[in-house]
């Protein structure tokens, strides 16, 4: 039976479409490409990185501000040649509160929330791959030292961001567990300095009992890491140098009674 053109090529166009409809099912695949807390705590994989991310807020060289120059042209000890980089504003007294080029109060207070996080879920990780397996044991023992080595590598990196704040501003909130984003801090009180150093030196001190300066992995596959002697020297400095700043400054800047 012949049909015309027009009907023809209704007709293989309804056909072509109920044999797609009938695959569809098939060819739509669903990827979730969303990593939750979940999926990132119960990976070994996965944690790591999360502590790679933390450290990527340590101080980066030492021509940080504007990208060019010395930090030591912000004193009398260096000038920098051009006269428009921000460091100059050291120089000149062109800075205050709401312009100031070494502002880094968000930058550490992010890696202080990022170090919290870690060292709060870091036991999660699941190891049951290694730990059944009879073949695997030495493995299981070396991640099973890596997660206790990381979540000491994070108490660093918490209390070296504490004391690079404290540094720039005198006493800061100690923040020790991960806040919500959406609560009210607007009457944090702010701690004495004592308060401070003693954190951080109580910090430095319980890292220094478990890391040691030979990685249990070996020197290589740990190159940039925390190890013994970083958390000692701010232990030093933490005991000798900011207890002096804080009384050759006197606090004059912000009295103890303001809210931050």
């Amino acid at each position: 039976m012949k049909y015309p053109i027009g009907l023809s090529i209704i007709l293989n166009a309804l056909a072509a479409i109920s044999i797609l409809s009938g695959c569809s099912d098939y060819l739509d695949r669903e990827y979730d490409s969303f990593i939750d807390n979940e999926m990132t705590f119960t990976s070994y994989e996965r944690t790591s990185k999360f502590l790679v991310n933390a450290y990527r807020y340590l101080p980066d060289g030492f021509n940080r501000i504007g990208s060019e120059a010395m930090l030591d042209a912000a004193t009398d000890d260096a000038e920098h040649a051009n006269a428009s980089c921000n460091i100059q504003h050291f120089n000149t007294g062109a800075w205050n509160s709401r312009s100031n080029p070494d502002d880094l109060w968000n930058k550490y207070y992010a890696g202080i929330r990022i170090a919290n996080e870690f060292i709060e879920n870091v036991d999660r990780v699941n190891l049951d791959k290694y730990r059944l397996d009879p073949d695997n044991q030495n493995e299981y023992q070396n991640r099973l030292n890596d997660l206790k080595t990381w979540k000491y590598e994070a108490r660093f990196l918490r209390a070296f961001f504490h004391f690079e704040l404290v540094k720039r501003f005198g006493p800061v909130p100690v923040i020790t567990s991960t806040l919500s984003v959406n609560a009210d801090y607007s009457e944090t009180p702010r701690p004495s300095m004592d308060d401070c150093i003693s954190f951080i030196s109580s910090e430095c001190d319980k890292v220094a009992e478990v890391l040691d300066l030979t990685p249990g992995r070996g020197i290589d596959s740990d190159l940039g890491r925390c190890q013994l002697s970083p958390a000692g020297l701010i232990r030093i400095f933490t005991c000798k140098g900011l207890p002096a700043l804080s009384a050759e400054l006197h606090l004059a800047l912000v009295p103890e009674e303001v809210h931050l």
